[in-house]
């Protein structure tokens, strides 16, 4: 079958406005394109049905589900940096052009809910779900603020409402690039968020060393999964989530590392860490000091894992030092930056693992 495709963006805004806002779409706002082309390959056939039960249920005073009756949510948002605020339903048309700032805890509080669940899409671009099907696309700014278009929140139910308007800020440091980018001018960035890809770089790891070495280097462990799932930059929000980001990961990589397998690569005698017998299963075919530097990301981790555990010792700037984390950023970009780091460090292992002698 033949499929028609059109795509229509707006030109009516500049990425630097501090508080965009669009009008009404007319012919010199907008700018688009279309094609087509034909569906090829196999036929495939959908067959729905439908059961219908009837029950007389006595009316309420309002019906907001059946007969659509408008429910007037009396919650307001911060919507310019002066303080002005607007009611959530003068922002939930698509229409209004709005986008609002919320502090970043905000995605912490609802994956506190049941059935949440959080995506990437680019590095700074995703979405959350209260619940599923309930997804609200964010972006998160220079300033590490979530910024969401207005509507996408205000037509939500008010329960979900509350938990936005409850860390809503005022507007400051822009609209996240990437999403403007995605929403205004239609051209997603070429970008990749860490976050999606932890789970695929263990995996290459310990792929990569089991066929090098014909054992896994990883223990198995119940909780993986979810452990993983909070592995991500919203619990970086201050040093003390900095550190817990790091203890996470620890768990998923280090604490998992087989060392009485990987002994086979120590000394007799010698009682090495894990890390340091990964370092020396590496200098079987790597330089010496290029092994040390691949798995220093790792030592890094590591150290900062402690600092969660034990007051703050003078070692610490050293440990975020050795995971090339730039401490001066705000914590929310520090944890995407160690998130960053430790999954370069692990596809970097897989392919000198993979490489051949």
């Amino acid at each position: 079958s033949s499929v028609a495709t059109f795509k229509i963006w707006r030109t009516d805004i500049d990425p630097s406005d501090d508080v965009p806002l669009m009008g009404p779409e007319n012919d010199d706002n907008t700018d688009g394109e279309s094609g087509s082309f034909t569906r090829e390959g196999t036929k495939a056939v959908r067959i729905q049905g439908q059961f219908w039960h009837k029950e007389i249920i006595q009316p309420a005073e309002c019906s907001y589900r059946l007969r659509g009756d408008p429910k007037k949510i009396t919650l307001e948002y911060l919507v310019e940096p002066d303080g002005k605020i607007q009611p959530s339903h003068e922002l939930s048309s698509e229409d209004v052009g709005r986008w609002l700032w919320f502090s970043p805890d905000v995605i912490n509080a609802i994956l506190r809910l049941k059935n949440s669940n959080l995506e990437w899409y680019t590095r700074h671009t995703g979405a959350v779900y209260a619940s599923p099907g309930e997804r609200v696309w964010f972006g998160v700014n220079d300033l590490g603020l979530v910024t969401v278009y207005a509507s996408d929140v205000c037509v939500k139910p008010e329960w979900q409402q509350r938990i936005w308007a409850g860390h809503n800020v005022a507007p400051e440091g822009k609209v996240c690039s990437e999403l403007l980018a995605a929403q205004v001018r239609v051209e997603p960035a070429d970008t990749k968020a860490p976050e999606a890809f932890l789970s695929r770089a263990t995996e290459a790891f310990e792929t990569a060393f089991s066929n090098r070495f014909g054992f896994s280097p990883f223990r198995s462990h119940s909780e993986l999964e979810e452990i993983e799932s909070k592995c991500h930059r919203f619990r970086s929000l201050d040093r003390d989530g900095f550190f817990a980001l790091a203890k996470d990961l620890n768990r998923v990589l280090i604490e998992r590392l087989d060392a009485e397998s990987l002994r086979r690569f120590g000394e007799k005698g010698n009682k090495l860490g894990a890390i340091k017998l990964l370092e020396r299963a590496l200098g079987d075919f790597l330089d010496a000091n290029k092994a040390r530097e691949l798995t220093s990301i790792l030592v890094g981790i590591y150290d900062l894992r402690k600092a969660d555990a034990h007051l703050p010792s003078s070692n610490i700037e050293a440990a975020i030092e050795l995971a090339q984390v730039n401490g001066s950023q705000p914590f929310v970009f520090q944890g995407a930056q160690l998130l960053h780091n430790t999954v370069s460090c692990l596809f970097s292992l897989a392919q000198a693992l993979g490489n051949q002698d």
